[in-house]
């Protein structure tokens, strides 16, 4: 009754059917409206939430075992190895996995003093750059050079009273890839020519001698005065003299003395990087450096 006195003459003036008012009626009564209320969840639904968060782990552990199982239960199939029949197949992949093995080398180079992990780490990056110098992939191989000459703590923001072993090898390999690569690495010449002119510096400390590319005195003793060798550990400093073996030294003087067989590119950019290597020698703040001239 007193649903219909509540909508008499709402459908211009007129009453709804009652039939149409009694199946919504009838629907209200069998799905009562609630407003959703603001307090607190209680215990019970606390309770809910922490067992749909378990019952959502266990079904996540049971996935994970499912798949190790899978890749497990196939590892022992053996199966035909498709080869690669065109080297233009390495580009896409190098293209899609270049960034995650830039990370993985340079987190173990970072985080692991281990000789063997940290040889791994230079060659593959090593042959990173390789495969992105052939390929003229200029943003991948400029992403491994800069890295590459990070590690060597020859930058200029780099502590070099830090150098580990790791570090000498590192510089081994820079000059390594200048010798094999030379020809493809573009304007990456730039950061491998300014790691060659600061290690000038690190053989300097090494050896405890003044070199003769200083245009004065003065930036030689300010340097010395700055690195303080008495206060360094012996593996730091055993590490630093590593920088003037004869192995070293050698290397570099190749870089220079083989640039006659750079071709014609590869020799603009080799030349343009040691210009500009050149002016910030001989503007130094602390006093002009000849190293490069």
């Amino acid at each position: 009754g007193a649903i219909y006195k509540l909508n008499r003459g709402i459908s211009d003036s007129e009453d709804l059917p009652e039939e149409y008012l009694s199946n919504i009626y009838d629907e209200i009564a069998g799905h009562e409206i609630k407003m959703k209320s603001t307090s607190k969840p209680g215990k019970q639904v606390i309770a809910n939430e922490k067992k749909r968060k378990l019952l959502w782990n266990m079904e996540m552990e049971a996935i994970s075992t499912a798949a190790k199982n899978l890749m497990e239960s196939v590892s022992h199939v053996q199966a035909p190895f498709t080869s690669a029949k065109h080297l233009e197949h390495v580009k896409p992949m190098f293209k899609l996995s270049w960034t995650p093995f830039l990370a993985a080398f340079s987190v173990g180079l970072q985080d692991c003093d281990d000789a063997e992990i940290a040889a791994l780490c230079l060659e593959g990056i090593r042959c990173a750059i390789r495969i992105a110098a052939i390929f003229h992939m200029t943003l991948e191989r400029d992403a491994y050079v800069q890295a590459l000459a990070r590690f060597t703590l020859l930058t200029a923001n780099s502590p070099i009273t830090e150098m580990k072993a790791k570090n000498i090898n590192t510089i081994k390999t820079l000059i390594m890839v200048a010798h094999t690569d030379g020809n493809y690495l573009g304007s990456s010449w730039l950061d491998i020519v300014k790691c060659i002119s600061q290690l000038e510096l690190a053989q300097m400390v090494g050896t405890s001698i003044r070199p003769q590319y200083f245009a004065n005195n003065k930036t030689a003793d300010t340097l010395a005065l700055k690195l303080n060798l008495t206060s360094l550990d012996p593996s730091v400093k055993e590490s630093i003299g590593e920088t003037s073996s004869q192995s070293v030294v050698v290397a570099v003087d190749r870089i220079f003395t083989g640039s006659m067989r750079l071709d014609g590119d590869a020799i603009v950019d080799f030349v343009k990087a040691l210009c500009q290597v050149c002016s910030e020698e001989l503007s130094h703040s602390s006093g002009p450096r000849m190293f490069s001239l």
